[in-house]
């Protein structure tokens, strides 16, 4: 699909992507030349992969992941993560 070249079509865009202020998205690419779409979508999938706060179960995946394969890449944020939770830090 190609990208819209048009401020009106590209607004329609941003609205069926559902972005905030679609139209100050449209104008931007389009008056200034910045390609905002390409960066609304990553934008909006980044967040979708934000961990929320009270979401503590990666942790507990490094941990055991940690524990079976304690050589691999990166296995040693497991390691830490034990060590502080069992040295009494907050999940």
């Amino acid at each position: 699909m190609p990208i819209p070249e048009d401020t009106k079509e590209l607004t329609n865009l941003f609205l069926k992507l559902c972005a905030r202020d679609p139209c100050s998205w449209a104008s931007s690419q389009i008056d200034e030349g910045i390609p905002q779409l390409h960066r609304y979508l990553f934008l909006r999938q980044a967040w979708q992969n934000v961990v929320s706060d009270d979401d503590t179960d990666w942790m507990d995946a490094y941990m055991r992941h940690a524990k079976s394969h304690p050589d691999e890449p990166f296995s040693g944020i497991g390691l830490a993560l034990e060590a502080c939770i069992e040295g009494g830090a907050d999940r």
